[in-house]
């Protein structure tokens, strides 16, 4: 996580970013102090990144987790689909809503929210990779491998599909 937040100050650092491309910095730095449980620079981070990036569901969803961890998971629920019902595109909002409730620990709405995103794009990696993790948690073990080794098809490069694929494999 210090990683990802030293790597986002270098970046804002430079000051010469475009406003998109320092939304993303705040994003990364704001997922690193997520990372640290530093919730008021994660949710700092989160605010500006809305602002920068007002169409991008990335820091929505950052500042949701953070007011969630906060003790307020209504409002950040109801808020995250207010703005997912404002016009996220194809499957992402529905992704989003998954990596919500995965936050939470609810693998039951994580998984309906997964299912509703492959429903809309069955071909992409990230959500097949998110449903593995989900089933898994649910104890169904030999369908969370089936989505892992879907995602690992799906990104032949992408080594942590892969590896998480073997572990899911292994602990069967």
């Amino acid at each position: 996580w210090r990683q990802l937040r030293d790597k986002a100050n270098e970046m804002l650092a430079g000051s010469n970013l475009s406003g998109k491309d320092q939304g993303w910095a705040y994003v990364y730095r704001g997922w690193g102090a997520l990372g640290e449980d530093d919730l008021r620079a994660a949710g700092s981070d989160a605010a500006i990144a809305h602002r920068l990036l007002p169409r991008e569901l990335q820091p929505v969803l950052l500042l949701c987790i953070v007011k969630a961890r906060q003790g307020m998971p209504r409002e950040a629920e109801a808020y995250l689909k207010e703005q997912i019902q404002r016009g996220a595109p194809d499957s992402e909002g529905h992704a989003a809503l998954a990596a919500f409730y995965q936050e939470r620990g609810d693998w039951q709405s994580a998984g309906y929210w997964c299912g509703e995103a492959l429903r809309l794009e069955p071909n992409a990696a990230r959500i097949n990779a998110n449903m593995a993790v989900v089933l898994w948690r649910l104890g169904r073990g030999r369908e969370a491998v089936e989505f892992m080794t879907r995602a690992a098809e799906l990104s032949p490069g992408n080594a942590d599909f892969l590896n998480e694929r073997g572990m899911m494999f292994l602990s069967l």
